[in-house]
Formats: structure tokens, C-alpha cells, sequence
């Protein structure tokens, strides 16, 4: 009797102990590979946890315990991950999140019969970032030149969208192995575009997703117009993060939400009537997905994937905090416009970011030679 393929799904956690926009990705690959082929074995490989869930669909392998140098970089786990791969015999690796997992992984793949897939998730993912202050921190420095050999040694490697495929042709000289857009399940919603209208902003509290611009945003708008502005997301646990949700709360014209898990997301951007982005960069956000399939467009601070705001009439790209807060307060006092760029946005969502994108993922994992640009 044949052995069933194994897969091998690699990066740093697992949803049910952080839950991001790579997890959120995985854990809809992971549904679709169980649902369309269930003859596969699936192991998700990442860091040890105590809110581990026991899935039904696939089995999750913890790397050894964490000690209190680990945080500053994901090399301190090559042996523990080289072991693990080493102990399962996978016959195809998928690895999402830029970082030291990518290298090993890219390492063990150099045995024979091993399929790999490099999922690319940030845009700096395959930007050499030499210059950047942070690399002179030898953890870091270390970090990256691990993460360079992956992406130089991965066999197959697929982005996000055509800007990724770009830079990474132009900084590693090599091309993606296919463009897959990230994917969402469908929604059946009604939405009452009249309702009084609610602007939401939904992310991790990170300095690089500037939720400041936000608040500021948040109480230009009520000192203009009457809207309701909610804020969504992960707080980070330091000082910084602290200060943001105080300030936040304290804020008459900001109703904090804080972490939601993915249904309470979706039940409130049901509600919602425009979605603000204003992270400094991103890869291809699911929240934006899961706005427009949602009929809520989407103005950006920064953010335009591959166009995909301006090119379709579905949002914005701002550039600046004003044209931002003037595109906002347009699109509330403008139902009509608002209404047909919702509408478009959900039909371009269904037709661009379906669960079908997943099966495209799964050939490559399958077909060792398999390429789909």
C-alpha cells in the first residue's frame, strides 16, 4: 500500500496561540487541502504552546521550549526544526513568514524527493534591506542572512502579487514560481449601506500599522461629521502599545474593539461602510479582502497592492493624511459613490481572491516540477 503524502506546513506559530494575517491564510490552505484531498497527511510544524488546539484535519508538532535568548530571532530554533523535518520524512514543505525557518527549511529540501514551497508574505521579505539600522543588531544581521539563503535555495516560491515577483527578480535574480492571491471564503451578508455610517481600521498594534494616523484621523472626522469609528486589534504588550489603547479609550470619537476573533470580525465589517489602512507597508492584507467581499471599500494611508485600490475603483491610496481624511469624509457624505464602489469591490473579490486560488498552492506542493506564472 502506497504511504500518503506527507506535507510539511512550517512558520513560527500556530493560529490558535497568535493569530495573524499568515496564520489566517494557513489555517483557509489547510481547510481546503483537508476538504478537496484528504488522502494528504498534514503536519504544522512551529513554536511549543499551551493553547495548542487538537485539530481534526492536521497535527501540529512543537519545536523544543522556548529559552530567554530565543525571542531575538528564529535561528535559535534551526536544530530543533532541522530534527523535526528529519524525524517526519516530508515529502513537500510549505513555509509562510520570512524568517531563519525559511533557510532551514530551503536546507533540508536540498535531499532528494523533497518538494518546497515559500509562500512570501512582507514585501521587505525579498528586499535585501542592507541599509536598514536595524540589521546592524548582529541577531538580526543573522536573522536575514538566514532568510537570504531560503530565498535563494527554496525551489518554488510564490507571491502575493506582481510586486513581490518583481523585487525578487530584481534582488535574487530569480523568478516566482507562480502569483497566487490570497484567498477568502465567500460571505452571504446583507448589508444596509444607509445605516449611519461606520469606518472601521483592523490590525495588530504595530508601529509599522501607524494606528496613531488613525486616531487622528478618527477625531478629525467626529469634530466634521457624525461617524461612528472603530478601532480592531491585537494591543501590543510594552509601553507603546499601552499608551495607544489609553489613548484610544479615552478618545470620544474612537469606540475601541481590541482583538476579535474571525467571525466577530466579519460580523462587524457586515456593519461597516469604509475600511482605513494605514499601515507604512504591508504584503497583501486579508482585511482588505475581507472588506470588499463585504461591499466596504478601502482607503489606504500607503498601501495599494499591485494597484488593486486605484485600478479598480474598489479605494484609495492617499499619500498623505489629509487627502486621506478628505477621501473618507467624501466617500461618508457620499452614499451613491460609496454604494457603487462597494459593489465593486465585492465583485472583484469573489472573482480574484476565491478558496479556488488554494488549490493552485496545492499543485505546487504536489507536482515537484510544477509551475503555474
Amino acid at each position: 500500500m502506497n504511504q500518503p503524502m506527507k506535507i510539511a506546513i512550517v512558520t513560527p506559530y500556530h493560529w490558535s496561540d497568535r493569530y495573524g494575517g499568515a496564520e489566517y491564510q494557513i489555517s483557509l490552505l489547510i481547510g481546503e487541502i483537508a476538504r478537496r484531498h484528504p488522502e494528504l497527511e498534514l503536519h504544522y510544524i512551529c513554536k511549543p504552546s499551551t493553547h495548542h488546539i487538537t485539530p481534526s484535519d492536521h497535527a501540529i508538532r512543537g519545536l523544543a521550549e522556548p529559552r530567554w535568548y530565543t525571542k531575538y530571532g528564529t535561528f535559535f530554533d534551526a536544530p530543533s526544526l532541522y530534527r523535526t523535518l528529519s524525524d517526519l520524512r516530508p515529502d513537500a514543505i510549505y513555509q509562510r513568514v520570512g524568517c531563519g525557518y525559511t533557510g532551514v527549511c530551503a536546507a533540508y529540501a536540498k535531499r532528494p524527493g523533497v518538494n518546497m514551497v515559500w509562500h512570501i508574505a512582507l514585501d521587505t521579505d525579498v528586499k535585501p534591506g542592507i541599509d536598514s539600522p536595524a540589521l546592524k543588531k548582529p541577531h538580526h544581521w543573522l536573522e536575514k542572512k538566514l532568510l537570504e539563503f531560503g530565498v535563494r535555495n527554496t525551489p518554488k516560491i510564490v507571491a502575493q502579487k506582481r510586486s513581490q515577483a518583481d523585487d525578487l527578480r530584481a534582488y535574487y535574480g530569480r523568478d516566482v514560481d507562480a502569483i497566487i492571491p490570497n484567498f477568502q471564503p465567500a460571505p452571504d451578508f446583507e448589508k444596509d449601506h444607509l445605516a449611519s455610517p461606520h469606518v472601521v481600521w483592523i490590525a495588530n498594534h504595530k508601529p509599522a500599522k501607524n494606528p496613531e494616523a488613525f486616531l487622528d484621523l478618527a477625531e478629525r472626522l467626529s469634530a466634521s461629521t457624525e461617524v461612528r469609528c472603530s478601532m480592531v486589534g491585537r494591543p501590543a504588550d510594552n509601553s507603546w502599545g499601552r499608551a495607544i489603547v489609553e489613548r484610544a479609550k479615552a478618545s470620544p470619537a474612537v469606540d475601541y474593539v481590541g482583538e476579535l476573533s474571525q467571525e466577530s470580525l466579519n460580523a462587524l465589517l457586515e456593519t461597516a461602510h469604509i475600511m482605513i489602512n494605514t499601515s507604512d507597508n504591508e504584503g497583501f492584507p486579508n482585511t482588505f479582502i475581507q472588506s470588499w467581499m463585504r461591499e466596504v471599500p478601502v482607503l489606504s494611508l500607503h498601501v495599494d497592492p499591485d494597484g488593486a485600490l486605484s485600478g479598480n475603483g474598489i479605494g484609495m491610496s492617499c499619500g498623505d493624511i489629509d487627502t486621506l481624511y478628505t477621501q473618507t469624509l467624501t466617500l461618508i457624505n457620499d452614499t451613491e459613490k460609496r454604494i457603487a464602489m462597494a459593489r465593486k469591490a465585492r465583485t472583484y473579490a469573489l472573482a480574484t481572491h476565491s478558496l479556488n486560488n488554494a488549490e493552485n498552492v496545492v499543485k505546487l506542493l504536489m507536482n515537484k516540477n510544477a509551475t503555474n506564472t
